[in-house]
């Protein structure tokens, strides 16, 4: 499964709901932040694992 597989949702500039999976299920979705536009799109499948780290230009 390639990182950008399930992208299926517009991009949007914030995030309006934040909790989108059960905590009794494997995730199923999850968000994803586009660095260039500065939006978050909604993807499915698992989020990799790793570390986001917020600056000032992101």
């Amino acid at each position: 499964m390639g990182s950008d597989a399930g992208t299926n949702m517009m991009e949007q500039k914030s995030i309006d709901r934040l909790i989108i999976n059960s905590p009794y299920e494997e995730p199923a979705r999850h968000w994803s932040y586009n660095r260039e536009r500065r939006t978050f799109s909604l993807s499915e499948g698992r989020r990799p694992a790793g570390y986001v780290v917020a600056s000032e230009g992101s």
